[in-house]
């Protein structure tokens, strides 16, 4: 199965794809900005990376980001419209063999403020987060990929560290009620 873990920066995605990935002896696709070879569009580069990927492999970051981020970053890449998403999220399906699971990830203002300014974000400013949260919301809605499910990170007051499921967090991290823990992908899996 492959695992597409996406949404805004400081989310705990990576954090949470490095635990599928331990739990299931899945390797890590790193995916970021693409680099598109020989004049090719953002949709060849994801039409091929499709073929390129393992059968079973968590994707931290995959080709939503690519539909979100250009509308706020102004640096000449053209987003990915929906259909162009849609035709991606076929080919993921066409070469998988045991499936696509979508996860989103996502919090509020006051823990992506916490994160930015705890970590140094500079890719995106905070403000520019909040359009890239909304812009996912609607990806993640209007995706093909099923199951999908939501992991939301709310507000943070510094009181240490706890595991969830494997996961470490913060331990006044709500999850929403789409999925409590990670409980529900890991049967699922």
């Amino acid at each position: 199965m492959r695992i597409i873990i996406e949404g805004v920066d400081g989310t705990l995605k990576s954090t949470i794809a490095k635990q599928f990935a331990e739990r299931l002896s899945y390797p890590i696709v790193k995916e970021s900005v693409p680099k598109l070879v020989n004049g090719e569009t953002n949709l060849q580069y994801y039409l091929r990376r499709c073929d390129e990927l393992p059968q079973d492999c968590v994707i931290d970051r995959f080709h939503l980001g690519e539909a979100v981020y250009p509308y706020v970053k102004n640096d000449g890449r053209v987003a990915l419209s929906t259909p162009q998403v849609h035709e991606i999220e076929r080919k993921l399906l066409d070469t998988s063999k045991k499936g696509c699971a979508l996860i989103l990830c996502s919090s509020s203002y006051q823990w992506r403020e916490w994160v930015y300014c705890t970590r140094g974000e500079t890719f995106i400013t905070l403000e520019q987060s909040e359009v890239v949260k909304k812009s996912f919301e609607f990806a993640y809605i209007v995706s093909l990929l099923r199951p999908t499910y939501r992991f939301y990170v709310d507000d943070y007051q510094p009181k240490g560290i706890q595991i969830l499921d494997g996961v470490q967090v913060r331990e006044d991290i709500f999850v929403d009620n789409t999925l409590k823990d990670l409980s529900d992908i890991w049967n699922l899996i």
